[in-house]
């Protein structure tokens, strides 16, 4: 996956003035997400993860956000 901005992390800034606590609580919220089915099959799951995996490519450098978790929520 290319980056749109190269070198640029929105990650690092969490401790600068850039973010504030709201954010921080709501980033971390969408980190946290269990990557276990809660609705769907475990089946159901895998394949959704799958589709999301090939919809929303994520770079390797920084946590992934959990794209099949919070649609199966």
């Amino acid at each position: 996956m290319a980056e749109r901005y190269p070198g640029y992390d929105v990650l690092a800034k969490r401790h600068t003035l850039s973010w504030n606590e709201p954010t921080r609580r709501a980033i971390d919220q969408r980190l946290a997400v269990s990557r276990t089915p809660c609705s769907l099959t475990p089946y159901e799951f895998d394949i959704l993860q799958a589709l999301a995996d090939r919809i929303t490519p994520q770079p390797k450098h920084r946590p992934p956000i959990p794209v099949a978790a919070l649609v199966d929520q």
